[in-house]
């Protein structure tokens, strides 16, 4: 990848990008003062120690407390320096080594600034753009946008940007800050780099507020601004370098869990897997690692947080909150399903800057004269009683910075200090910032991560498609089974419903015949009965008995024959319906036959659906692992 990235840089010839060298150093510059001005205090003195400035200076950035009147405190400074680039913003609390401490007070109420300006001879050029950010949704908590459109529309905005200045990555810094509550800082830095525009490092973080996270707010020296990012491109003056320091006060320990579902936008998870391939939720693992209740795991985590790890490095991905009740724990940063998240565990806090700000200042040869942190408000709240003993580390520079909302070094992150320091270095000298000099294969880095980001998106996408697909055959193979079963019962009752009809059928018949028989019976009874009346009327009186007899017989008879007649009318009128009957579930019984070899059908695109599902799992892994090997 970082050759590939070397070749981007050569190809960038609007950019003035030049083969890595050292930069020629101004023999005179390391004779000169620094031009730079502090200043600490109420916003309402800033007007008379702006007075007692002795250059003009090229660019100003401040840190100013939440209550203060940002855009009139800026109209202030435009209107005594118009040709001075600002970058302001409000802020957690403030820091500045000029007091008794380097992390102000942060009572409420307060009225604080802290700023810095700088002259020509740190600074050659400076310019201020800011960008939309693609976050109306995200504000109020939604999600409106798919991934790929809200990136397109950051890159339109990117690509609208226009700025004077030629960027060489050695010698130009793009300071940026952000909306700090727009969640948008991950996905602006994945436009950049889509873009491919502005090829320098990025540093900065997210602007604060009052700890209610209803408003932040960004001044560019044009505009008071919500759901921006600001940059300030800075080129540096011969003679001048920065380096770039980022400390966090955490070591790896413990497990590692997998994202397998939640929300990049809305930054939350919902399900983990840990190593041994089990999944829960987040909590429920940490519940299991810590030993406690799911109730009990935001006070245990009180001493740890996760992170992320890219390149051997460690990003912070902070915990805002648990939420038991429905098993999903939410970030201050994203974190994308797919990712793996480290446990990590507090270290002392002082101790761990002090020994990374050795590390920084290993090959560089001077103390830095000015330095901008950007650090983050957690950091502040869970290391209160150790914030006393950084001050040392940074005395003798001109220090100033904020407790941020977020921060930026290249990527998203936070409980991480990013800062920003200038040197002043002589011809000759040595001098080497890991961040700047190998910013190339840093970008490559970023970059990647952003690739692969997509790529572990895409494949939880299709993951999920396939266990929804996989469970939708289950389902249907369930369904499809049950039905054929009741299908089986309806045609084992519908043939037995044949074989009665059948029988009952045959029954009627039989009736029939009877009936002909009574019938027949009933006519030969009337003939006799006739006789009988006749012979009757011959024997005269002595006959008047029998005919009496004779005429009860006859009616017996005519009735017998009317009752038989009847019965016949309805043995055909119920052999009728049996036949309908038995036509009916025949036709029925076809149906029934039909609809199974339907659902046998079924039941074989079923097993073409698990076989699909497998492979789309199968497709998932190898981008997993694509990702994995970068």
């Amino acid at each position: 990848m970082a050759h590939i990235m070397l070749s981007f840089f050569k190809r960038k010839s609007d950019s003035s990008l030049h083969s890595p060298q050292q930069l020629p150093v101004n023999d005179t510059s390391a004779v000169q003062s620094p031009e730079v001005f502090t200043f600490e205090g109420r916003s309402g003195a800033l007007d008379g120690r702006l007075a007692e400035l002795s250059f003009d200076p090229v660019f100003m950035t401040g840190f100013v407390s939440p209550d203060v009147d940002l855009a009139r405190l800026t109209q202030s400074i435009r209107l005594k320096f118009p040709k001075c680039q600002v970058l302001l913003c409000s802020t957690a609390g403030e820091l500045c080594n000029g007091g008794g401490t380097l992390y102000c007070s942060v009572d409420t109420g307060r009225d604080h600034v802290v700023l810095q300006a700088m002259g020509r001879n740190v600074l050659q050029a400076a310019e201020v753009v800011s960008i939309p950010l693609v976050c109306d949704d995200l504000r109020r908590g939604v999600v409106d946008l798919s991934m790929g459109e809200r990136i397109r529309r950051l890159v339109a905005n990117i690509n609208d940007v226009r700025i004077d200045m030629d960027v060489d990555y050695r010698d130009t810094i793009a300071y940026i800050l952000f909306d700090g509550l727009s969640s948008s800082e991950s996905f602006f830095m994945d436009a950049l780099y889509t873009a491919e525009r502005f090829p320098c490092l990025f540093v900065g973080g997210s602007a604060g507020g009052n700890l209610d996270f209803k408003n932040t707010w960004i001044h560019d020296g044009q505009r008071l601004l919500q759901n921006h990012a600001s940059i300030a491109f800075l080129k540096m003056a011969p003679g001048i370098r920065c380096g770039v320091m980022k400390s966090q006060n955490f070591e790896t320990e413990g497990p590692r869990f997998r994202v397998t579902s939640g929300s990049l936008e809305l930054r939350y998870i919902d399900e983990v897997v840990d190593r041994a391939g089990e999944r829960s939720s987040l909590i429920d693992a940490l519940s299991s690692h810590f030993s406690c209740s799911p109730q009990d795991v935001a006070a245990r985590m009180d001493d740890y947080t996760f992170a992320i790890k890219i390149d051997g490095q460690i990003y912070v991905r902070s915990v805002s909150k648990f939420d038991p009740s429905i098993g999903r724990t939410y970030l201050y940063c994203d974190v994308s399903p797919g990712e793996e998240l480290m446990l990590v565990k507090r270290v002392p806090f002082a101790a761990q800057t002090e020994r990374d700000f050795r590390e920084f200042m290993r090959e560089k040869p001077t103390k830095p004269f000015a330095v901008w942190m950007n650090d983050c408000i957690l950091r502040r709240l869970c290391n209160d009683s150790e914030l006393e003993g950084v001050k040392p580390i940074f005395r003798d520079m001109e220090t100033i910075g904020f407790s941020t909302f977020g921060e930026v070094l290249g990527l998203n992150l936070n409980q991480t200090l990013t800062a920003l320091f200038f040197f002043q270095v002589a011809a000759g000298e040595r001098f080497r910032d890991h961040y700047i000099d190998d910013f190339v294969f840093y970008y490559a880095n970023f970059k990647t991560f952003f690739l692969e980001r997509r790529i572990q998106r895409l494949s939880g996408m299709i993951q999920q498609l396939s266990s929804s697909i996989l469970a939708d055959a289950l389902d249907q193979k369930s369904v499809v089974t049950q039905s054929m079963q009741v299908i089986d019962q309806a045609i084992s009752k519908s043939n037995e419903a044949v074989e009665l009809i059948g029988k009952l059928a045959s029954s009627s018949e039989d009736l029939q015949t009877i009936v002909g028989i009574i019938g027949s019976i009933s006519s030969q009874t009337n003939l006799l009965s006739l006789n009988a009346t006749i012979e009757a009327a011959r024997a005269g009186d002595y006959g008047r008995g029998f005919a009496v007899v004779a005429d009860e017989v006859r009616q017996l008879a005519t009735k017998s024959r009317a009752n038989a007649d009847h019965i016949s009318a309805s043995l055909q009128e119920f052999s009728a319906e049996v036949s309908r009957m038995e036509y009916d579930i025949l036709e029925g019984a076809k149906l029934i036959k039909e609809l199974n070899s339907s659902f046998e059908r079924i039941e074989s695109q079923t097993e073409k659906s698990n076989s699909t599902a497998q492979k789309v799992e199968e497709l998932s892994e190898s981008l997993r692992s694509l990702a994995q090997t970068g």
